[in-house]
């Protein structure tokens, strides 16, 4: 019986060791690092002051791509589409700046002077959502999915 206890004991110490050791060699990835590359615009959600929301499909009639760089640097392409998603015109280009806080909960865009800060609400490796305050009481939830 003592051996049998001492083996349940050995058994259980190095179980813990094991999933202790599994933890300390995790590669954690931070959101700075997890936002770098090409997003395109999916949809965005706009919230009115009364809480009513409604939905725009941004992939039909537009290209909208944002580039986020390591240095901070933020690169929106957008170019509108014929129905037949066939492009319409020039790609327009601007440079932007951005941050994502320490503790990865918040995004901060520069864009023509105007800088924005706004709530990550998810960010895979294939999704990115987040929300600025447009306006008075509004909102802009932008739901973007990796392109690279």
């Amino acid at each position: 019986m003592k051996k049998l206890y001492a083996l349940v004991l050995l058994f259980t110490t190095l179980s813990i060791l094991s999933c202790s050791k599994d933890k300390d060699d995790e590669i954690l990835i931070s959101n700075q690092e997890m936002v770098i590359g090409s997003w395109r615009l999916q949809e965005v959600v706009f919230t009115n002051a009364y809480g009513v929301s409604t939905t725009e499909d941004a992939t039909n009639l537009m290209f909208h791509q944002y580039i986020f760089q390591s240095e901070g640097k933020l690169t929106s392409n957008l170019q509108a589409l014929h129905e037949d998603q066939t492009p319409d015109g020039e790609i327009e280009t601007t440079e932007n700046a951005y941050s994502i806080s320490a503790d990865g909960k918040q995004i901060t865009i520069t864009s023509n002077r105007v800088t924005q800060t706004g709530d990550i609400l998810r960010l895979g490796k294939t999704d990115f959502q987040y929300k600025m305050i447009i306006g008075t009481n509004a909102t802009a939830e932008y739901h973007l999915k990796r392109i690279n």
